[in-house]
């Protein structure tokens, strides 16, 4: 019976956890999906795109509308989109785990509310009825978001069976502590610097809202792609911040378990705060407890439930109750340090506190699919370099061509000081890059001459890859020689394969140490063999022998 209500405790908060990271990629895939049939584009587009990610994404996202109350009508004997209804449907979740509306009603992080006030000076009325549930939330069940709902508590999650995996590989990860003081520090720093200069700096370092940003920009970017005839993930989608977000994940593998939500999270100190004196938390049952302390050993936040010293640190995930085999561990209320009446007056103050109107607006640009095949202009390759007295200069269009593409490369050599044009012969040469053996020619050498102030090249490309452009020339009496890089289609840095290789080649190299540690010790602890003792045979012999 334990187990199974354990069991069913733990899948129930990896399927919120889920569904978290499912809305946060699927809230902007809607969103163009709003777009496409807003002008009328939808059917053409999964066709178009059909086998493909983003074009799988709208089918689901299409099926889905299709398949709520009113989705469909009844036209001339078939089943159809009602368009009305999908575009109803598609508005009724927006946002993201910072700040998300469902269904007309906004809920925002309290550490998103709290910078906008700072910031701003005022707490509107929108924004003190978003804060209200999450607020309400946090009081009663204190830093619940940071285990149930934080997409990068998920994530930091992983990073525990990462820290398992290395201790089989005889790697042992350090887990170093600091004062969690640290985090409140930094909570107050920030919003006085949010006070001073009136901006939300905390929102640029705060996890949740960092993951939310970068995959919503993420989810864009692949239909952008999309656009273009581009397919698949692309690294380049991605800013530098999530730099920062794998440098707290390896820092959490090898450094500390959970640094970032024991001792920095702003947003966690904020919940701390709030869910000092909650009703609801993990108890201790101390006439069941028979000092295991493997609740103690499994607490990821460092807690010690045995002796019940969990405080307003407590995220109440329930990972010491799934590991208490003695059933001395539960969910239960106390009579909270908030009584009734002081909940009560909070409420009341945030409904009083400069209860101002909201303005909403909205920038529109032009919408994707109104896009025509000239606007926006597809990038141009554009280089420029010395040669002497000359300046060259290459262009390419289109900047980043697909394969099978006709590419138009012009070439343009002027004297640096007079301006007068190069009209002597260039010549330009296309080889791919490979990271061995010698570079095979993909197009060239050929050979132009100037025309309408230019010298004029299509190479035509079959393959994405990296390829080098050599342009060839003599001015002056003085041959000159300029390779310039150029890309087709998204193949990525040639140096990624050997990167990946010599990684490969580093975990086979720890794998075979690792055995061979686990060999030495399982040596070392193997009991000595026995050795049989050999058989006195003389006076037997004697006994048996004929007289």
């Amino acid at each position: 019976m334990k187990l199974s209500r354990v069991r069913a405790l733990q899948i129930a908060r990896k399927i919120v956890q889920l569904t978290v990271v499912l809305l946060i990629f699927a809230i902007p895939s809607v969103s163009r999906y709003t777009n496409y049939l807003s002008a009328h584009e939808l059917d053409r587009m999964i066709k178009k795109w059909d086998g493909s990610l983003p074009g799988s994404a709208l089918a689901a996202i299409d099926s889905v509308m299709r398949a709520l109350p009113g989705g469909e009508v009844d036209r001339a004997g078939r089943k159809q989109r009602n368009r009305s209804s999908a575009l109803q449907s598609a508005q009724l979740v927006r946002g993201g785990p910072w700040s998300v509306e469902v269904a007309g009603l906004s809920m925002t992080d309290p550490l998103a509310a709290a910078e906008s006030a700072v910031a701003s000076r005022r707490v509107p009325w929108v924004l003190a009825s978003g804060v209200l549930i999450p607020l309400l939330v946090a009081l009663l069940f204190g830093r619940i978001f940071c285990s149930w709902v934080c997409p990068m508590g998920l994530l930091l999650e992983c990073s525990d069976k990462v820290r398992q995996g290395l201790r089989f590989l005889e790697l042992h990860p350090r887990n170093l502590r600091a004062a969690r003081q640290t985090k409140y520090a930094l909570l107050a720093v920030g919003l006085l610097l949010t006070a001073l200069f009136s901006i939300p700096v905390l929102g640029y370092a705060y996890p949740p809202a960092i993951l939310s940003r970068e995959l919503h920009d993420l989810v864009f970017a692949t239909f952008d792609r999309a656009e273009m005839g581009r397919f698949g993930f692309w690294i380049g989608d991605l800013s530098w911040v999530v730099a920062f977000l794998a440098t707290i994940v390896v820092i959490e593998v090898t450094v500390s378990r959970r640094w970032w939500c024991r001792y920095v999270c702003p947003g966690g100190a904020l919940y701390s705060l709030l869910g000092w004196g909650r009703p609801i938390r993990v108890k201790l049952s101390t006439s069941r407890c028979t000092g295991c302390a493997q609740c103690t050993a499994a607490c990821p936040m460092g807690l010690n439930p045995m002796k019940n010293e969990m405080g307003m640190e407590c995220d109440s995930c329930g990972v010491c109750i799934s590991s208490c085999n003695d059933d001395a561990l539960k969910y239960g209320v106390e009579t909270p340090i908030w009584s009734a009446p002081k909940i009560a007056a909070l409420l009341c103050a945030l409904s009083l506190v400069s209860p101002l109107a909201a303005r909403a607006h909205h920038i529109l640009g032009i919408p994707h699919y109104a896009y025509d095949e000239q606007y926006p202009q597809t990038p141009v390759l554009t280089y420029r370099v010395d040669a002497g007295a000359h300046e060259v200069r290459m262009t390419g269009y289109p900047g980043v061509p697909a394969p099978g593409e006709r590419c138009s490369l012009h070439v343009y050599i002027r004297h640096s000081r007079t301006g007068k044009l190069f009209d002597d012969v260039v010549t330009l040469t296309v080889t791919e890059d490979w990271l061995v053996g010698t570079d095979p020619v993909v197009y060239g050498p050929v050979t132009a001459r100037l025309e309408e102030a230019v010298y004029k090249f299509f190479p035509e490309f079959e393959s994405e890859a990296n390829y080098t452009t050599r342009i060839e020339f003599e001015a002056d009496g003085e041959p000159w020689t300029i390779d310039l890089p150029m890309v087709v289609g998204e193949p990525g840095s040639p140096w990624l394969v050997l990167s990946g290789f010599a990684l490969a080649t580093f975990l086979f190299l720890i794998i075979v140490r690792a055995i061979r540690i686990k060999r030495r010790r399982t040596k070392r602890a193997r009991p000595p063999a026995l050795v049989p003792m050999p058989a006195r045979i003389g006076p037997a012999l004697a006994d048996t022998e004929p007289v």
